[in-house]
């Protein structure tokens, strides 16, 4: 991956532009201790740009906002990852076609900085397509029947959340943090 950024200043709002190249590239040889596996290969690349911005509202506080766009290339052992433990009914299976996760990320919040305590308010909200996750794509987890994990693409998932912190330092040096 190739990655480049800056930082532009305009009057109390900074802005934070940023853009990233990933490719990769999965070219498995065949391994003579494995003679009837043959791994599947994979190439991609993808640009990901991102924005975030910091306006000093004055008083120790400031607001925040990021836009990131995301990208996750399949990991060599999710594309081609095979293991069996029949004993206790489990096995985990290849998936040459897994594709690479995109996503689209916003987050927004108010920071408050003094010498005595730092809060931060922040909420976020992510949309993902081909969310790479482990299933259990089929079996029942006997020996004769065995659960069969496999990596797979999720259409869209999404998550939503928000975040409280406080820092409080007392001048004998003693500090706390609450997190929520």
């Amino acid at each position: 991956g190739l990655f480049v950024a800056d930082e532009v200043a305009l009057g109390p709002v900074t802005f934070y532009p940023a853009l990233r190249f990933d490719y990769y590239d999965l070219s498995p040889e065949r391994d003579p201790l494995l003679p009837s596996f043959a791994g599947a290969a994979q190439h991609g690349s993808h640009v990901s740009p991102k924005l975030g911005a910091v306006a000093k509202l004055g008083g120790g506080f400031r607001f925040f906002a990021n836009y990131a766009s995301g990208f996750k290339a399949p990991e060599p052992s999710q594309v081609n990852q095979f293991f069996e433990n029949l004993a206790f009914g489990y096995t985990s299976r290849p998936n040459p076609n897994l594709r690479p996760e995109t996503s689209e990320s916003f987050e927004g919040g108010l920071r408050f900085a003094s010498d005595a305590v730092n809060i931060d308010l922040t909420a976020f909200h992510a949309d993902y397509d081909g969310f790479i996750s482990q299933e259990v794509v089929s079996g029942s987890f006997t020996p004769a029947d065995p659960a069969v994990y496999q990596f797979v693409n999720l259409d869209r998932v999404r998550v939503d959340g928000a975040e409280a912190r406080i820092e409080a330092r007392a001048p004998f040096g003693l500090t706390g943090n609450l997190a929520l």
